[in-house]
């Protein structure tokens, strides 16, 4: 396991990034320990929500599938993850996870 701890500019507050090499089956428990109560937004990749959708059993409320590839980084996505956390209400203290590649974790940790 690897845990990078990020400090928000001007302030004493911090977030995780974690980063584990896990069976994908204990993914979404994992995740449930580090977000507890709070509420949050899976961005999971379209190649790695075919592969693992039904494995890792996100409440499809709570999910948004990114089409993949290096053209999905641009404001109609980001604005369509925003819209996404909106209807969640999410809130500065609450969790955006990405799970995927490196496209997935740029555009979710961007939002």
């Amino acid at each position: 396991m690897f845990e990078l701890l990020v400090k928000i500019s001007g302030g004493e507050s911090y977030y995780p990034i974690v980063v584990k090499n896990n069976p994908i089956e204990n993914l979404r428990e994992e995740i449930f320990e580090i977000v507890g109560k709070k509420n949050y937004l899976v961005v999971i990749s379209e190649k790695v929500f075919k592969l693992y959708g039904k494995v890792l059993r996100f409440p499809k409320n709570n999910l948004f599938v990114l089409k993949d590839g290096e053209k999905e980084k641009n404001f109609k996505t980001y604005k369509k993850i925003l819209e996404k956390a909106l209807k969640l209400r999410l809130t500065r203290s609450d969790c955006i996870i990405a799970v995927g590649g490196g496209v997935c974790g740029d555009i979710a940790g961007f939002a």
